[in-house]
């Protein structure tokens, strides 16, 4: 964690627009060779510049009508140089198995008319070539009392969202969370979102198959306590 290329968004409700993926990344039958990040702690793979921090259905249509929205913490998030916050963006790997990771380090939270500084926490999206696999990865945290909404989205009522940062929770395309998780998942933790599963499971892994999301994005949400 920590390393690859800056992206500027080291502080209150704003965005960086057109970081390269380094490869094509297919979602909801949409191609994507740029996204966009925000502070926040979403990625708009429309490269919408749109930074709201009140993460409701009515602020998802405000960033691209929600299309290619993925959610590993949106919350009203900061960065501070103090500290420190970083982010970063890297793409490893060799074609056709390349992955891309934006990674926010360190960052704080904001809430009401104070901010904390000096409770952090760490997460990040993968993103893979090929499968089109989505992977959000939880580091250490010290984040309480939020109302965070995780999730992907392709449109502002094409979505699905987890109820809470267990282990293994069960996605919804009904409900729209977004006061139900209220502290980081656990270190270690990886939510999966893929278009299809195949094979057997290795040992430790739980899996919690999605019947419905996008139109064309058949999801299957995965947990591996792998380290971060």
């Amino acid at each position: 964690s920590g390393s690859g290329t800056s992206v500027s968004i080291i502080c209150d409700d704003c965005s960086q627009t057109s970081i390269p993926i380094g490869f094509t990344f297919n979602y909801c039958g949409s191609s994507y060779t740029n996204l966009a990040a925000c502070s926040n702690g979403f990625i708009s793979l429309a490269n919408s510049s749109s930074p709201p921090y009140v993460n409701s259905t009515a602020s998802l249509g405000g960033i691209s009508s929600g299309v290619g929205v993925l959610m590993p913490y949106w919350d009203d998030l900061e960065g501070f140089s103090s500290i420190p916050s970083f982010a970063y963006y890297t793409t490893t790997g060799t074609a056709p198995s390349r992955v891309f990771t934006m990674e926010w380090y360190n960052f704080g939270t904001w809430s009401g008319t104070s901010s904390c500084p000096s409770c952090p926490a760490n997460f990040q999206v993968k993103l893979y070539e090929s499968t089109n696999i989505i992977d959000f990865c939880y580091g250490s945290s010290t984040y309480s009392g939020r109302t965070a909404t995780i999730g992907i989205a392709n449109s502002s009522s094409d979505w699905q969202t987890l109820p809470d940062q267990g282990t293994s929770p069960t996605p919804s395309s009904t409900t729209f969370y977004s006061s139900t998780i209220t502290t980081s998942p656990a270190d270690g933790q990886v939510y999966r979102w893929s278009n299809q599963c195949s094979g057997t499971p290795s040992p430790g892994i739980v899996l919690a198959t999605v019947p419905s999301g996008c139109s064309t994005f058949t999801s299957v949400l995965s947990l591996s306590g792998g380290p971060f």
